[in-house]
C-alpha cells in the first residue's frame, strides 16, 4: 500500500496550514473586537455616571425656576406691574407659568 503522501498529485499542498492561519486570524479579530467593545462599554457607563449629577442639578434648577415663575405669577395676579410685564413677555414667547 502506498502512503497518503505518495497518492497526492505532485505540486499540491495540504490546506491545513492556510486554514489554520485563517482560523487564528479570525479568532484574533474576534478577540480584538470583544476587547474594543468592552472598553467602549466601560467608557459609555462612565459617561452615563458622570452625566447623572448634571441631570440632577438641572432638575433641581428647573424646580427652582418653576417656583420663581409661580411666585412671579402670583405677584402679577396681586397687581404688581413689574410682575405683570414679566408674565406678559413670557406669554409672548410661548412660556406659560402655572401657579401651583
Amino acid at each position: 500500500m502506498s502512503s497518503e503522501s505518495e497518492r497526492r498529485i505532485p505540486g499540491t499542498r495540504s490546506p491545513f496550514i492556510p486554514l489554520l492561519v485563517l482560523m487564528l486570524a479570525v479568532l484574533i479579530w474576534f478577540g480584538f473586537q470583544l476587547s474594543h467593545g468592552l472598553s467602549v462599554r466601560a467608557q459609555l457607563q462612565e459617561q452615563h455616571a458622570n452625566q447623572e449629577t448634571v441631570v440632577q442639578n438641572a432638575q433641581q434648577m428647573r424646580t427652582q425656576l418653576d417656583a420663581i415663575a409661580a411666585d412671579t405669577a402670583r405677584l402679577a395676579q396681586a397687581g404688581n406691574p413689574n410682575a405683570q410685564v414679566i408674565i406678559t413677555e413670557l406669554g409672548k414667547r410661548g412660556i406659560t407659568v402655572a401657579i401651583d
